[in-house]
């Protein structure tokens, strides 16, 4: 999913996070796996449909820009 991501998203700097590497910097946010952050908001827990998870980045990116 995070490869449609970034293909429909190019601007965006994606990141997978491991939770069971003791190294990696886990968002205080995350206590269930997977979750989906941007920006430090939760987008999504678990794994939505392709196109809802878009849409839902789309309308973040959207509200975001409008906030500026």
């Amino acid at each position: 999913m995070m490869a449609d991501v970034e293909r429909s998203f190019p601007q965006l700097r994606t990141e997978i996070v491991n939770l069971d590497d003791a190294q990696a910097e886990k968002p205080d946010s995350v206590f269930a796996v997977p979750t989906y952050v941007l920006d430090g908001q939760i987008l999504s827990l678990g794994n939505p449909h392709r196109e809802v998870f878009i849409s839902l980045i789309r309308n973040a990116l959207s509200s975001s820009i409008s906030r500026k």
